[in-house]
């Protein structure tokens, strides 16, 4: 199932750079050594993972997996 609206996904700047791919950050340094290992991504390639989340936003089905309070 596609997301409805994908135009309208948004992605922050600084949760990339300043979570996802930052190794200095508490909880997102884990990530940060994922996003290194498996593809090799740091805090440089913030825009390209960016682009590459909104394709899939836009081109992938959503696979459901576990509740939460927001659906």
């Amino acid at each position: 199932m596609i997301l409805p609206n994908p135009e309208l996904a948004v992605i922050g700047e600084d949760k990339l750079s300043g979570y996802c791919l930052n190794t200095e950050h508490s909880e997102g340094k884990h990530k940060a050594r994922v996003f290194k290992s498996a593809l090799n991504m740091d805090v440089s390639n913030s825009e390209e993972l960016k682009l590459a989340l909104l394709d899939a936003v836009r081109n992938c089905d959503a696979i459901p997996s576990k509740r939460n309070a927001y659906r």
